[in-house]
């Protein structure tokens, strides 16, 4: 039954979630540290609001593309600064807004004074969040 319930995971589920991931118009990517058969290993992760895909190796570009969604989008990914993004170039790169405010927090933070620029500019980004959920909850369309 485990064996069934494997193949059936690995023919028809996954190769399903990957398509599904590959036509979104927007797909999140990040990765993160984690413990796999007793070594460290990355955790990469395509998701949608609700889907997602995951899958783990090192960090180089060849397995960041093993999990079969990233190198096939064809829209925008959303991620962090990680440099083993850079290498696809078939979709538009966006930031992702809660590294932005960290990276924004942490400069600010180092010297407040100095990088006043870093607090406007995340209070603004924050504002203009904040304006599309009412927007949104709306359904007003510009």
């Amino acid at each position: 039954m485990r064996r069934r319930a494997a193949r059936l995971l690995e023919e028809a589920f996954l190769p399903a979630v990957r398509a599904l991931l590959v036509t979104a118009l927007v797909v999140h990517a990040d990765e993160t540290f984690t413990r796999t058969a007793g070594a460290t290993r990355y955790l990469h992760v395509a998701a949608t609001e609700h889907l997602s895909l995951r899958h783990t190796g090192d960090c180089s570009a060849a397995v960041i593309d093993a999990g079969q969604v990233l190198p096939y989008l064809s829209g925008v990914l959303v991620r962090d600064g990680y440099a083993g993004y850079t290498h696809l170039d078939n979709v538009l790169h966006a930031w992702c807004g809660a590294h932005l405010l960290r990276d924004l927090r942490g400069i600010h933070e180092a010297d407040p004074e100095g990088q006043l620029w870093a607090r406007a500019m995340a209070d603004t980004l924050l504002g203009a969040h904040r304006l599309a959920a009412i927007a949104r909850q709306r359904a007003v369309t510009r």
